[in-house]
Formats: structure tokens, sequence, C-alpha cells
């Protein structure tokens, strides 16, 4: 005859506190419950009840899976942020690289003004220094015609200057024969009066003071004018 046993099976529990303080090592298969926490451990015959892993109850597990879809609903929801910043950034990268090379291209037709300028001035100061120098060319041309001028005015005044002392000197020649043949004469003069005042003095025996004095006064104005002759006819 069979017969039926019914038996009830107990687990052992305490509070977490309580297998804290214990820490025992469970026997193998053998369940610990925290009545506190809802939390299961099963022993394996070697390891004490720190060390063991927990496994939680079905309303824990409940607890945990909506957690756990609560946090895959928010990640999806980041996850749409994510992208939806990632276009924005995309297109925002894009119209900036547009607007630099915008920028790159007008700053290259402002290079290219500015160095067309700046060739155009220098194509201007270039002309202006031709122009000078042509300038120069000719400023030197018409100063060496003045220096040749002027070597042709110093050589005629020179040519003038050797005229005009040949004609001094030619004037000078008629003026000494005109004055020798004045001064001839008055020199033969003189000579016969000294001459004929030695005649008579030696005739009449010695002068008389005055006639000294007037045969002295005629002899020196006779002197004074040859003197004078001669004077005019070399100054």
């Amino acid at each position: 005859m069979t017969s039926t046993v019914f038996a009830k099976i107990q687990m052992r529990r305490g509070t977490a506190a309580e297998w804290a303080a214990a820490n025992p090592i469970l026997a193998e298969g053998e369940f610990a419950f925290e009545i506190d926490t809802g939390i299961t451990k099963v022993g394996d015959g070697a390891s004490d009840y720190a060390t063991l892993p927990a496994y939680a109850t079905y309303s824990q597990m409940l607890v945990a899976q909506e957690a756990i879809e609560a946090g895959q609903a928010q990640l999806a929801t980041f996850n749409s942020q994510l992208t939806a910043a990632q276009n924005a950034a995309t297109t925002s990268v894009a119209k900036a690289s547009e607007a630099l090379v915008s920028a790159g291209n007008a700053k290259g037709s402002e290079d290219a003004a500015e160095v067309s300028a700046s060739q155009a001035a220098q194509s201007a100061i270039d002309a202006a220094a031709s122009a000078a120098q042509a300038a120069g060319s000719e400023t030197n041309a018409a100063g060496s015609e003045q220096a040749a001028a002027a070597s042709q005015a110093a050589a005629l005044s020179s040519e003038q200057a050797a005229a005009q002392s040949e004609v001094n000197a030619a004037e000078s020649e008629t003026i000494a024969s005109a004055a020798a043949a004045v001064v001839q004469p008055l020199a033969e003069e003189i000579e016969v009066i000294a001459t004929n005042i030695g005649t008579v003095q030696d005739a009449a025996g010695p002068l008389t003071d005055i006639q000294t004095a007037i045969l002295e006064m005629a002899t020196a104005f006779v002197n004074s004018q040859t003197r004078y002759v001669s004077a005019v006819a070399f100054s």
C-alpha cells in the first residue's frame, strides 16, 4: 500500500544584517533568504555567505526589468537627440566650410586686386623714373652745351684780350715813337744849350749867382719837359 507523506520545507532566513554578522558557509544547494531585502543565495559548500552571488526575487526582477526598459527608452531618446545633434553639427560644418571657401575666394580676389594695383603703381613709378632719367639726360646735354658755349666765350675773351694786348702794344710803340720823335730834338737842343752854356762860361769867366740860377732853372725846365714827354710816351 502506498502512503503519502507531506513535508514542509523551510529555507534558512534572516535579515541582511544577521547574515552579514554570521557569514556562514552554506552547504551545496542550501538556500538562504534575506527577509528584509528579498535576496536569495544558494550555497556551494565552500564559499562564505558574503562572497556568494545574490538572486533577486520576482518582484525585484520586474522592477529591474522596468528599469532596464526605461533605460533603453532613455537610451533611444538620447540616440535620437545625438543623431539630430550630429546632423545639425554636420549642416553647420558644411555651411561653415562654404562660408570659409567663399571668404577664401573673396580674399583671393582682394589679394589679386592688390597685386594688380601694386603692379600698376610699380609701372607708374618705373615710368616716372624713366621720365626723370630722360629729363636728366636732357639736362646733362643742355649743361654740356652751356659748358661748350662758355668755353667758346672764354676762348673769344682770351682772343679779344690777346688782340687788345696787341693793340695796346702797337699803341705803346706808336706813342713811344712819337715821344722819341719829340724827345730826340729836345735832347739835342739841351745838349746844344749845355754846350753853349759851357762855351759862354769859358769865355766870360765865372758867372754871377743870378746867371747861374737862371742857367739852372733853364736846365731844370728842359729836363722836366723831357721827363714829362717820356712819361706820356710810356704810360
